[in-house]
């Protein structure tokens, strides 16, 4: 008689593909993350708002003190961030006031530019995906948030200008 070969059992192959699913669902993850495409996007949504609140509060993102004027964190955490003083992405020290070193910082400013340049050329706003003003960068939505941003710092301005005086 001869011997019959089996193919191999469709269990064994899926619990493979079961080890691999979001950390929250079934669904596959996102590649080189835990979670799939809706978990992500909600956890980013939640700690944006939450950051976004803390911000409008006056609150410290890191710790429940009030932060520093024209800041989001609070002294004692703006002065251990300070103290680590290494760049984000190697091991020099960061120009003061930013997070990154001269050369990083060159180099991320670059990647803004490029993305920005690319962008524009498809005739996209570089903060979503909508369509931008002919001969602009930015679609409607966020050409009125900025000037409405700039008006608001003109404002503020004025008014400390005032105070002083």
């Amino acid at each position: 008689m001869a011997k019959v070969t089996r193919t191999p059992k469709k269990a064994s192959t899926e619990k493979k593909v079961a080890k691999k699913t979001c950390s929250q669902c079934k669904r596959l993850p996102v590649k080189g993350k835990t979670r799939c495409r809706k978990h992500l996007a909600e956890a980013i949504e939640s700690t944006h708002h939450r950051n976004e609140e803390r911000k409008h509060y006056k609150i410290c993102r890191r710790c429940p003190n009030f932060s520093i004027e024209n800041h989001v964190l609070c002294k004692q955490c703006l002065e251990k961030q300070l103290a680590v003083s290494k760049c984000r992405w190697c091991d020099k020290p960061p120009k003061t006031g930013r997070s990154l070193c001269e050369d990083h910082l060159k180099i991320d400013r670059d990647k803004v530019r490029t993305y920005r340049a690319k962008r524009k050329a498809k005739g996209l706003c570089w903060r979503c995906p909508r369509k931008a003003r002919p001969g602009g960068s930015l679609c409607d939505y966020h050409r009125k948030l900025v000037t409405t941003q700039e008006r608001e710092l003109e404002e503020a301005k004025k008014a400390k200008a005032n105070k002083t005086s």
